[in-house]
């Protein structure tokens, strides 16, 4: 069977910090405003449901998601197939401090800043696709 990929390009480096910089702000500006509403309809406040560590949080998955996204987009043969992969299974991993911290936490503060943390593991995933599928498109075949 022959690929029909198409081979995708380097990113400059100019072009990755400004995806990842993109996200990170976009990510950041969302999971502030989930902490914020989750806290606002009665969520328990905890470490993880703070400006600082949303915001520090979303810059280093900016950050890596977009180192991660060029790396692939560069040296996979098919982009496209292996992201369509790895996303999901990121945000799978990304699900285990989640649950870890349910299980050690759930019997204080209760499920709401576990279910906070879920949605914004989602948000990040979904704006960081977003951003970096626009700014590093791949290539490949569906």
């Amino acid at each position: 069977m022959t690929s029909t990929a198409l081979p995708t390009t380097a990113a400059p480096i100019s072009r990755i910090a400004g995806a990842a910089a993109l996200a990170a702000l976009l990510t950041a500006v969302v999971n502030v405003g989930i902490a914020s509403a989750a806290l606002a309809l009665g969520a328990a406040q905890t470490p993880a449901l703070t400006p600082p560590a949303d915001i520090t949080l979303s810059v280093v998955a900016g950050v890596v998601g977009a180192i991660g996204w060029a790396l692939v987009r560069r040296r996979a043969a098919d982009p496209r197939r292996v992201l369509v992969r790895l996303v999901p299974a990121v945000l799978l991993v990304s699900f285990v401090p989640d649950v870890v911290l349910a299980v050690l936490t759930a019997g204080q503060t209760g499920l709401a800043p576990i279910l906070a943390l879920v949605v914004m593991h989602v948000a990040t995933i979904t704006i960081a696709v977003a951003v970096y599928a626009r700014l590093l498109p791949v290539h490949g075949s569906r």
